[in-house]
């Protein structure tokens, strides 16, 4: 399913998956966000990813940047108990 903001061509793609297997979109969405990465574009918007896509930062960002962002988290956030496990796992 394809929605969004069509005023601004800012289109949000919602792909449903088989519960018992889930590889395919997956695998689906994980191109996705390198071809959007790859065009200078982001692997998410101001929705998030939250747990379900936070694997695709990897796509984004090395691991000196996402081991930075773990290091903000740890200096906000050092008992872990805002979003826990949400983004940076």
């Amino acid at each position: 399913m394809i929605f969004g903001h069509i005023g601004d061509a800012h289109l949000h793609i919602n792909i449903f998956s088989d519960p018992a297997n889930p590889a395919p979109v997956t695998e689906l969405l994980a191109e996705f966000a390198r071809e959007a990465v790859s065009l200078g574009g982001t692997v998410s918007a101001e929705h998030g990813l939250g747990k379900r896509k936070r694997h695709l930062l990897e796509f984004q960002y090395n691991r000196a940047e996402l081991e930075l962002m773990r290091e903000v988290k740890r200096r906000l956030d050092p008992a872990d108990i805002l979003g826990r496990g949400t983004l940076l796992g």
